[in-house]
Order: C-alpha cells, then sequence, then structure tokens
C-alpha cells in the first residue's frame, strides 16, 4: 500500500483539537468564572503569580464589565465577599477594578 505524501492542505485538516482555545467571550462566563479571572488578574497586578490572561483576553473582559454595569456590579459583589472571607481587602480590589483595570468613565 503506497502511502499519500503529506501536503499542505491534509495540515489544515488536522483532526487533532488545536492546543489553542477560541478567543475568551466574557459574555459566555459565568459570574463565579468572572470573578476568577479577575482575582487572578488582581493578584497579578499586586505582584502575585502570572494571571495566564493574555493582553486581548484582559482588555476583552474590561471592556465587557466597562459596558455593561449591572453584570461589573454583580462580579463586584461576589469577589468582594470570596476577598472578606479570604481575608483579602475588598476596598482595594474594588478601587482596582474601577481605576486600574476598567479604567474611569467606565
Amino acid at each position: 500500500m503506497k502511502a499519500e505524501p503529506l501536503g499542505f492542505v491534509s495540515l489544515l485538516r488536522c483532526p487533532y483539537p488545536s492546543r489553542y482555545p477560541p478567543p475568551m467571550r466574557p459574555a459566555d462566563l459565568t459570574p463565579a468564572e468572572l470573578v476568577d479571572l479577575l482575582d487572578d488578574a488582581y493578584q497579578e497586578s499586586r505582584g502575585g503569580p502570572p494571571s495566564g490572561l493574555a493582553p486581548a483576553e484582559e482588555a476583552a473582559l474590561a471592556d465587557y464589565l466597562g459596558c455593561h454595569p449591572e453584570q461589573k456590579a454583580a462580579v463586584l459583589h461576589l469577589w468582594q465577599e470570596r476577598l472578606a472571607w479570604q481575608g483579602g481587602d475588598p476596598e482595594d480590589a474594588e478601587y482596582w477594578l474601577d481605576a486600574e483595570f476598567v479604567g474611569p468613565g467606565q
């Protein structure tokens, strides 16, 4: 049996899933998932481990929260509860979210 050579077209139809996920869509995430992402980004900004979020993902998350104040308020409330339970600083997190992450006027 003669094997067919692999060409460029064969590589385009790879049956294996990509190891890179599709772009993040914040609207598809639950409030708890949004809290996880925010907390990771916040911890990184305060000298913690890398969040794993690409700059484009951070921008998408910040834009989404800036354009959806009701979702931002709900996520902030959940996040502040988590931080208070963990002994974190809910006020600093709120400042970071408004002034540093989402930005003023959002």
